[in-house]
């Protein structure tokens, strides 16, 4: 709920709403295609007063990022880099897969946040990766 404040504080300036023409240019920096720009924000501006306060944002992205990818679909992507099988990826392989087969692939500074949480002998155990990863959605 944190980050989600936070993201709505940096798109609106500080401000306690939100208009539509701010949202859908945030929201494209996402490469989100337009089409579905248009479906959140009628979703956000159900009223289509032109404004979104936090309360409106926080359901329609917490409902987006409920539908996004689960923890299922992130154990298979893991294995498809395990050619091993042994339960974990090279922290150069999940770079690799992170930045090529992201939709949108990860920046660099993303990238470093996330293999800062990785074991420091160079690999990922994916399900221990995994397992911090979800476990913190479900604490927000």
């Amino acid at each position: 709920m944190q980050e989600l404040q936070a993201l709505f504080n940096l798109f609106s300036g500080g401000k306690p709403k939100l208009d539509r023409d701010t949202l859908k240019n945030a929201l494209g920096k996402f490469n989100i295609r337009d089409a579905r720009v248009e479906d959140m924000l009628k979703e956000a501006d159900p009223s289509n007063d032109g404004s979104i306060d936090f309360m409106s944002f926080s359901q329609m992205m917490s409902r987006k990022m409920a539908k996004s990818v689960s923890e299922d679909d992130m154990r298979e992507a893991f294995r498809k880099f395990d050619w091993k099988k042994s339960g974990q990826i090279t922290t150069t392989e999940l770079a690799e897969a992170l930045t090529n087969f992201g939709k949108p692939p990860l920046t660099a500074r993303e990238l470093q946040e996330m293999l800062a949480v990785c074991e420091k002998d160079g690999q990922v155990h994916y399900e221990l990766f995994l397992k911090n990863m979800f476990s913190k959605e479900t604490e927000q």
